[in-house]
This record gives C-alpha cells, sequence and structure tokens, in this order.
C-alpha cells in the first residue's frame, strides 16, 4: 500500500471538509476513487461515486432544506487515515439553550490523486432519533 506524504493527505481532507460544510454532495462524491467505499452503518455501503450519489443526494436534500449543519470538533491523520468527530446540529427553532444536536465519528483512507477509497460514518442512531423527535416536536421540519 502506498503512503501518501501528510501534506497530501490533509489537502484532500479539507477540500473534503469543505464540500461537506457547504452542502455541495454532487462535488463530494467526486472525491471518491472509482472502487471507493462509503459505509454508513444505518443505511448501507456504497461502493463507486455513482451508487455514492445516487444514495447521498436525495438523503441529503431535506438536510440542507432544513439547514443541518456539521461542525467538525477535532481530526487526526495517521499515515492514510484521517479519523475526526463532528456534531450534527439541527437549527434552533424554539430558541433553548443548547440547541439540537448528536455526534458521530468518521475514518477516511486516503487513496491517492485527492481522491478517498473509504469513509466510514459511526454515530449512535437511537441518539439520532431522539434528538430528531425532541426537534420535530418543536417546531423542525424537513
Amino acid at each position: 500500500m502506498t503512503e501518501y506524504p501528510r501534506e497530501e493527505v490533509e489537502a484532500a481532507f479539507r477540500k473534503q471538509r469543505e464540500l461537506n460544510d457547504q452542502q455541495r454532495w454532487a462535488e463530494y462524491c467526486e472525491l471518491f476513487t472509482p472502487d471507493g467505499v462509503y459505509v454508513e452503518h444505518e443505511m448501507g455501503t456504497f461502493v463507486g461515486p455513482e451508487a455514492i450519489k445516487a444514495w447521498i443526494i436525495p438523503t441529503m436534500a431535506p438536510l440542507v432544506d432544513a439547514k443541518w449543519e456539521y461542525p467538525m470538533e477535532w481530526f487526526t491523520i495517521d499515515g492514510n487515515r484521517v479519523i475526526f468527530k463532528w456534531r450534527n446540529v439541527l437549527p434552533n427553532v424554539d430558541g433553548r439553550a443548547g440547541g439540537f444536536e448528536f455526534a458521530g465519528v468518521t475514518v477516511l483512507e486516503y487513496g491517492g490523486n485527492g481522491k478517498f477509497a473509504l469513509q466510514e460514518d459511526i454515530y449512535n442512531m437511537k441518539e439520532c432519533e431522539a434528538v430528531m423527535g425532541k426537534w420535530f416536536a418543536a417546531g423542525g421540519t424537513l
């Protein structure tokens, strides 16, 4: 396995975060190698940019409209691997302190040429469902 320079891995990761933060999902999918794998434990495993795109764009569209945000708390790079913690932050619809959010962790494996060979998202779906239930009860809509 080729180990890429840290600067190259970090540059690709910065681009990944930029597209994620701007919710530019079609371009986001272009950051995967032709055989890149996206593992989403609750929704499935998707192989290749086109399969990832066919899943992620309709999945994320309601969240874009609802103005969800995904701030990153920290990251680490070890060789070709990037691991980072993020939060799903739902818009504060009722003015409460703390708002509505839950955290997760992503593992990326860099595959060269600015692209990733793997993305695996890990989060607690029961926590997600509880937060979304409170958000909907407070007036949140998709």
